[in-house]
């Protein structure tokens, strides 16, 4: 859909918005637009940001460019945002050109970032469009709760409803282009979503945080607000399902062991609970692990932190720094702004601590072409992306 025609769905569901029973407290804001060209030799850079946190913002950053005898570059960033106890409306776009000569790249970024918080069980129903844009796909939205990643659209669009526990969640989303080509987009991305009180909730007791020793057993209930016997479970491990093993006992039932527990199970549990047609999800539940078995060390405990690419834009290598409280199974790999895998650099277990590394080179060993890719980490279902751009 063109950003115009999105700015006018969202601006028209903000003339009809009634205030309702708050749902959603706000906990942080981030949005930025930011144009940048560089044309003939001269540059210029325009930023904004809106004039107070969570306010109404419809705002357009504009870089622009005349040559000293004759044509012109530019950059656009455009972003609406709104965000109410029981809705936000978002979109984004960007794009650049050129004409007569070649610009040496422009670069563009509509970016919004909110945190919120939710004390009761909630029902909602989410719209999330990422248009691709020509000749690349910078557009996402994002939405993550205490145990990672919900849903990740990238160049789609989807309609999905459920419920959520009460919890800390954030929504993200980009459009971004860097380029030198004589008309680019960085796509756009459009999300609405609306929520409400859950009219009778599925669950009395939630699971509650543990910490126990390394090679004990962790167990984690729910008690559902009904009848023994009329609901079904399944327990998820930062919300990838999953299934009995010698490790993982009673994830089908209302209470859920881990067996010989410690530091690589250091995660947020939570359970579905289902009665009928009707799916609930029960409080994220952290798991955590004091001292040990004799003779083995505990790690230096921390929180999961993950840098940005440096350098970028690169012509060489570019690297990834993170932490994270113990070892962890990482999938990490390389795309390009279709989805492509271009390099796989890691399926393994990583230190608790370190960097992983992009020579830029592809998986046939030849240096990768210049534009925009992502590195792309996965870990216990939750997906961290990066941006890299790559010169000449």
């Amino acid at each position: 859909m063109p950003f115009s025609r999105i700015a006018l769905a969202v601006c028209a569901l903000l003339l009809v918005y009634r205030p309702a029973e708050a749902q959603m407290v706000p906990l942080t804001d981030d949005r930025s637009i930011d144009a940048k060209v560089i044309y003939d030799g001269r540059s210029d850079h325009q930023a904004k940001t809106p004039p107070s946190p969570f306010a109404i913002w419809f705002d357009l950053a504009v870089a622009n460019v005349t040559g000293t005898v004759e044509g012109s570059g530019t950059a656009n960033a455009t972003q609406t945002s709104y965000i109410s106890p029981s809705s936000f409306n978002i979109s984004g776009a960007t794009s650049g050109s050129w004409n007569v000569h070649p610009a040496d790249h422009y670069d563009a970024k509509s970016h919004l970032k909110w945190k919120f918080r939710v004390s009761q069980c909630i029902t909602y129903s989410l719209f999330a469009q990422a248009d691709p844009g020509v000749p690349m796909d910078g557009a996402y939205v994002d939405v993550r709760g205490p145990g990672g990643t919900l849903y990740h659209f990238a160049h789609d669009t989807t309609n999905v409803s459920g419920r959520l526990a009460a919890g800390d969640y954030e929504v993200e989303a980009e459009s971004a282009v860097w380029s030198s080509v004589q008309n680019g987009s960085g796509g756009g991305f459009n999300a609405i979503w609306q929520c409400s009180v859950c009219p009778a909730s599925l669950i009395t007791t939630h699971p509650t945080d543990r910490i126990v020793r390394c090679d004990t057993i962790a167990t984690f209930c729910v008690v559902p607000n009904g009848a023994v016997g009329s609901f079904t479970y399944q327990w998820r491990r930062n919300y990838v399902p999953l299934t009995n093993t010698a490790h993982y006992t009673g994830v089908n039932t209302s209470c859920f062991s881990v067996q010989h527990a410690c530091w690589p199970d250091t995660a947020n549990y939570d359970v579905l609970v289902t009665s009928g047609s009707t799916t609930e999800p029960s409080r994220a539940a952290h798991l955590g692990i004091s001292g040990g078995t004799v003779g083995v060390a505990p790690p230096v405990y921390a929180s999961w932190s993950l840098g940005v690419a440096t350098p970028s834009p690169s012509r060489g290598s570019s690297s990834l720094r993170y932490s994270a409280p113990a070892p962890f199974h990482a999938r990490v790999t390389v795309q390009d702004v279709a989805g492509r895998v271009v390099r796989r650099l890691a399926d393994r277990v990583l230190e608790a601590s370190g960097t992983v590394v992009w020579d830029g080179s592809t998986t046939a060993g030849l240096q990768a072409d210049p534009g925009i890719y992502f590195l792309r980490l996965e870990r216990d279902g939750a997906v961290d992306v990066r941006r890299v751009v790559r010169l000449q």
